[in-house]
């Protein structure tokens, strides 16, 4: 099993900019997986580590930023950093609320507990709303294109439209509604393909 900052193919007697895609390429990679993965499940624990997972590709592309087209990084900074603030949010709450209920021999109010959920809840639309849109932001989009990993994005794409369906078939499409969830935003009225 590779160690989790392991990237195949790195050579230091590479150019910078070779080697930068590269870095790149391969947390982008996790960070879609990992999207995937909380979209259908809406775990806590996937929720979690989608966030480690966009710290590892936040943190690189601060170093190799100049790497890169600089409209496109920036776009596609804003993109990770606006996600990573909106997911950090639902998961500071679970924190809370595990080290509350961690606090046996405390009783907390029932009171306290019914607006931690009801603040939890709200929050999880916001981000279940940030994420389902994600694989159509033009940012990521665009840098998928640049990275290759249209494949990945496109099953980012089948997982949130999979989510979806599955929640609007079971009943919970009041809350998706609610939410504005019930399909993800397309441009310009319609899917823009990802081939070049």
């Amino acid at each position: 099993m590779r160690k989790k900052w392991r990237i195949e193919g790195l050579d230091r007697d590479k150019p910078l900019e070779k080697m930068a895609r590269l870095i790149i390429r391969d947390r982008l990679r996790q960070v879609l997986a990992q999207h995937a993965r909380y979209v259908t499940s809406r775990d806590p624990e996937a929720l979690h580590q989608l966030r480690i997972a966009l710290r590892r590709l936040r943190y690189p592309l601060e170093t190799v930023y100049d790497c890169f087209p600089k409209d496109l990084r920036k776009r596609f900074y804003t993109l990770i950093d606006d996600v990573q603030e909106h997911t950090g949010q639902v998961r500071d709450l679970d924190v809370l609320m595990e080290y509350l209920d961690s606090l046996t021999e405390h009783r907390i109010e029932a009171e306290i507990w019914t607006e931690l959920r009801r603040s939890r809840e709200n929050r999880c639309r916001d981000v279940d709303e940030r994420l389902n849109r994600l694989p159509e932001e033009p940012a990521l989009i665009d840098f998928c294109r640049l990275l290759d990993l249209t494949e990945e994005l496109r099953a980012c794409r089948q997982a949130v439209k999979a989510s979806l369906e599955r929640a609007a078939s079971s009943g919970e499409h009041r809350r998706e509604d609610e939410a504005g969830l019930v399909s993800p935003p397309a441009r310009d009225g319609h899917e823009e393909p990802l081939e070049e």
